[in-house]
C-alpha cells in the first residue's frame, strides 16, 4: 500500500499563526498512520485532524468543555489497535476566560485520553481530568502504550504538578488505576516490559513493568543504570531532559539532551554490562535536544531529532547556531539523515513515505495569545535515509564548552569534515572517537590536537562513527565551528 496525498491532505498541510493562547509556539503532535487514516493534533489551536482520501475529520475537543480552546498534545501520546486511534495531552477550555495580558490561568486546563472509531468515524472521550487551580495543573498525557495481554494502556503522566505518576487505564471497565507516583514521561515496550522514564521532564532513572505478571512496578534509579560513556568520559553535567525512548536490537534507548542511554536494563547481571551514555549533540548551555518529538521504528533502526530550539525557558539569546536534525540510529551507526530549521515536533511513517512535522518557532516562557509558529508536514521517501547527508554547519563559542566534554558529532557519510578554531591563545584539543554500540561498553581513541593562537583548522576525514571534543584550558572569546560536507 503506498501513501498518497488526498486533495484534502494537500490543502491543510500547512498552518500559518492562528488564536492559542498558550506558551509561545505548539506544532503538530501525535502523527500516526493506521488503517489509511491520517491523525495529528495541531497545537496550540487544540484541533484533532482524522485524514483519509475520502474525507476530513476536524474534532476541537468539545467533548472537554466548551470553546475557544487552545492546547491539545505536545508529546506525541498516540496509539493505535485495531479500529481504534487512542490519542492523549492536555488541554485549555473557555481561553477567552482564562487568558488575558499574557498571564494565563489554568482553572480550565484539563489531561484526556480520546478514542477515535475508524469504522464509525467517531470521537469518545475516554477520561479527563483536572485540578481546577490558578497556578497548577495535573499531570499531562505524555504517553500511551497499549497492553494487549491485559487490554489496557500504560499511561506516562510527566509534566504537571498533580496526579503525576504511571497509570494503567483499562478499556473495558474504563477505569483508571495508578501504578506509580514517580512521574512518567516517555515509555516503550522491550520484550514482555513496559519501561518508562522516572523523574518527569528530568531523567531520574526508569519504572518497569512486567506484563505478563500484571501491574507491578519496580524502580532502578539512574546511578544504577550506566557503566560509562562511551566516549570515556564525565557525563555528570549532562541535563539529562527527557526527549522520547525507542527499542531495537534488543536494547533500550533514552534520548535526552546531550545524548542517550543504550542497553538492556532487564537483563544486564555482573556478566552483562549496564547501559551506556552515547554523547550526542551535547552543548550543555544550549537548548540542543529531542525535547517534544517522538521516535519513530524503522528499517530496524530509530528514527529521531535533535532540536536546536525547543524551548526559549531561562534563554534570551540562543547558546548555539546549529539546525535541528534528523538521526538515524543503526547499531553501530549514527547518521545524520535530514537538516530542519527550529524543531521538528513527529514523525511517522506512511507505505514508503515518512513524514515529519517542523515547526519555525519554540515554546516560551510565558504565554501569548497567538500560536506564532508556522507549521507543517514535509512528506519524504523512505530511500532518504541511503542518501548522502546533507550539508551541517554549527556555530558555538569557548564560553559555553568551556573546558567540559563538547559534541558528539556523527560523521557517517560526510566525505568533507572540518573543525575550526579560532582562539585567543595556545590550547590542547582532545577529539574522542567512538560508535553508538561495541562489544566493550566504553571503547573509544583519543587524539590529541596542539592549537596556537587565531585561526586552527582540524581535518576530521580521519575519523569516523562519532567525536566529541574537549579543550584543555578555557578560551571564553574562542569561536568554533564545525562544517560536515
Amino acid at each position: 500500500m503506498v501513501f498518497t496525498m488526498s486533495k484534502t491532505f494537500e490543502g491543510i498541510y500547512r498552518y500559518i499563526p492562528r488564536y492559542g493562547p498558550e506558551w509561545g509556539s505548539g506544532g503538530i503532535f501525535g502523527l500516526k498512520y493506521h488503517k489509511r487514516v491520517l491523525y495529528f493534533t495541531l497545537a496550540f489551536e487544540a484541533k484533532a485532524y482524522f485524514l483519509s482520501d475520502e474525507e476530513e475529520r476536524l474534532y476541537n475537543f468539545s467533548l472537554v468543555g466548551d470553546p475557544p480552546c487552545s492546547g491539545g498534545d505536545t508529546y506525541n501520546a498516540v496509539t493505535a489497535v485495531d479500529e481504534k486511534i487512542y490519542f492523549g495531552g492536555w488541554v485549555h477550555v473557555k481561553t477567552n476566560e482564562v487568558y488575558s495580558d499574557r498571564k494565563l490561568r489554568f482553572v480550565n486546563k484539563y489531561s484526556h485520553i480520546h478514542a477515535y472509531d475508524i469504522e464509525l468515524d467517531k470521537v469518545d472521550l475516554l477520561w479527563k481530568e483536572g485540578s481546577g487551580g490558578e497556578d497548577t495543573w495535573v499531570g499531562e498525557v505524555s504517553e500511551l502504550i497499549y497492553d494487549e495481554i491485559n487490554n489496557q494502556l500504560f499511561v506516562a503522566r510527566g509534566d504537571g504538578h498533580e496526579n503525576l505518576g504511571l497509570f494503567s487505564f483499562d478499556l473495558e471497565k474504563q477505569r483508571m488505576q495508578q501504578l506509580s507516583e514517580e512521574p512518567a514521561l516517555k515509555g516503550s515496550i522491550l520484550m514482555d516490559y513496559a519501561i518508562f522514564t522516572k523523574g518527569g521532564i528530568f531523567f531520574d532513572g526508569l519504572q518497569i513493568v512486567d506484563i505478563d505478571k500484571g501491574n507491578k512496578c519496580n524502580m532502578i534509579e539512574v546511578e544504577d543504570l550506566s557503566n560509562g560513556s562511551r566516549d570515556g568520559q564525565p557525563f555528570d553535567n549532562v541535563v539529562r531532559i527527557v526527549g522520547n525512548t525507542g527499542t531495537t536490537a534488543n536494547r533500550f534507548f533514552i534520548f535526552l539532551q546531550g545524548g542517550f542511554l543504550v542497553g538492556n536494563p532487564v537483563e544486564y547481571d555482573e556478566s552483562h554490562s549496564k547501559m551506556s551514555f552515547v554523547r550526542l549533540f551535547d552543548f550543555v548551555k544550549s537548548s540542543y535536544s529531542p525535547f517534544r518529538v517522538n521516535t519513530l521504528p524503522i528499517r530496524g533502526g530509530l528514527l529521531t531529532a535533535y532540536n536546536t530550539l525547543p524551548d526559549m525557558l531561562g534563554r534570551k539569546d540562543p547558546a548555539l547556531i546549529a539546525p535541528s536534525v534528523l538521526i538515524f540510529i543503526s547499531p553501530p551507526i549514527a547518521k545524520i539523515v535530514g537538516v530542519f530549521g527550529t524543531r521538528v515536533t513527529s514523525i511517522e511513517k506512511a507505505g514508503s513515505k515518512i513524514l515529519v512535522a517542523a515547526n519555525t518557532m519554540p515554546n516560551t516562557g510565558e504565554p501569548i495569545a497567538i500560536d506564532n509558529g508556522h507549521r507543517d508536514i514535509v512528506i519524504l521517501s523512505d530511500e532518504f535515509l541511503d542518501n548522502t547527508p546533507p550539508p551541517f554547519y554549527l556555530s558555538t563559542n569557548g564560553a559555553i564548552v568551556e573546558d567540559d566534554v563538547w559534541g558528539g558529532i556523527p560523521l557517517t557519510g560526510y566525505k568533507e569534515r572540518k573543525l575550526i578554531l579560532r582562539l585567543t591563545k595556545t590550547n590542547e584539543l582532545s577529539i574522542f572517537e567512538y560508535d553508538v554500540l561495541n562489544p566493550d561498553p566504553v571503547d573509544y581513541v583519543e587524539e590529541k590536537e596542539y592549537l596556537t593562537e587565531g585561526k586552527n583548522v582540524i581535518d576530521l576525514s580521519g575519523y569516523a562513527g562519532i567525536v566529541s571534543f574537549k579543550l584543555k584550558n578555557i578560551d571564553p572569546k574562542a569561536k568554533i565551528r564545525i562544517e560536515l560536507m
